[in-house]
C-alpha cells in the first residue's frame, strides 16, 4: 500500500489576479510564501514520510520546500510529471477573458475536456499519460511507504481522477485551494480516497 499526500503550491500573484499560469514558472508571493510556511508547520508532526516529490515549477517546488525544511532528512525530488497542464496559447491571459472572448469554446472545454482539442493545448489524454506513468512509478517504487507531492491544482485533479478511474470529463470537477492537502492510499486491490482539499491550517 502507498499512502499519499498531496499538496497543493502556495499563492502566487497570478492566481491572485486569475491569470492563466499553466507551465509559466510564476513565483509564489507574500500570502504564498505564508501558505507554503503554514504547511510546513502543519505537517512537521506527519510521520514517517519516506520521501518528498515536487513539479519542477518553483511555485510547487518552494512549496516543498517549505514542508522539508521540518523534515530534515528529506529533499525534494523533481518531477515534471507532475507539472500543471500547459494551456499554450491560453498562458499569460485571463480567465475572465476567457470566460468572455472564448467563452463558447472555453465552457465546452471546461465541460467535458474530452470533447474539444484546441491546438497548442496539452491534450487531455497526454496529461493523464504522464500522471499515471508518476502514480506507476510511485507505486512501484514506494510499495510499503508514505510520500508526500507537492504539485499544482491541474495535476492533483487529475491523479485522483486517474487513481479513482473517474471518467476523464470529469478530471476538473474537483476544488483544490492553495496549499490544500488530499489524502489517498492506493491498495493492490484499489484505491481509496481520505480527504481532499483539506487547507485547516490557513486563516
Amino acid at each position: 500500500m502507498t499512502h499519499f499526500l498531496l499538496v497543493r503550491h502556495g499563492q502566487t500573484e497570478w492566481n491572485r489576479i486569475r491569470r492563466v499560469q499553466g507551465q509559466i514558472d510564476a513565483k509564489l508571493d507574500e500570502t504564498g510564501r505564508e501558505q507554503a510556511r503554514l504547511v510546513g508547520e502543519r505537517l512537521a508532526s506527519e510521520e514517517g514520510i519516506a520521501a518528498v516529490y515536487a513539479s519542477d515549477l518553483s511555485r510547487a517546488w518552494d512549496t516543498a520546500n517549505a514542508i522539508t525544511a521540518h523534515h530534515h532528512d528529506l529533499e525534494p525530488i523533481a518531477d515534471q510529471r507532475m507539472r500543471e497542464i500547459s494551456f499554450g496559447p491560453w498562458e499569460g491571459r485571463y480567465w475572465n477573458e476567457l470566460e468572455g472572448h472564448d467563452a463558447e469554446q472555453f465552457q465546452q472545454w471546461r465541460n467535458d475536456v474530452t470533447s474539444i482539442a484546441i491546438p497548442g493545448i496539452e491534450p487531455i489524454q497526454a496529461f493523464q499519460g504522464r500522471v499515471q506513468s508518476f502514480i506507476e512509478d510511485m507505486v512501484a517504487k514506494h510499495p510499503d511507504d508514505k510520500i508526500l507531492v507537492a504539485a499544482h491544482g491541474g495535476s492533483i485533479n487529475m491523479f485522483i481522477a486517474t487513481a479513482l478511474e473517474m471518467p476523464l470529463k470529469n478530471c476538473w470537477r474537483m476544488r483544490v485551494d492553495n496549499t490544500a492537502i488530499a489524502e489517498l492510499y492506493i491498495f493492490p486491490e484499489g484505491p481509496y480516497l481520505i480527504k481532499i482539499n483539506d487547507a485547516h491550517h490557513l486563516p
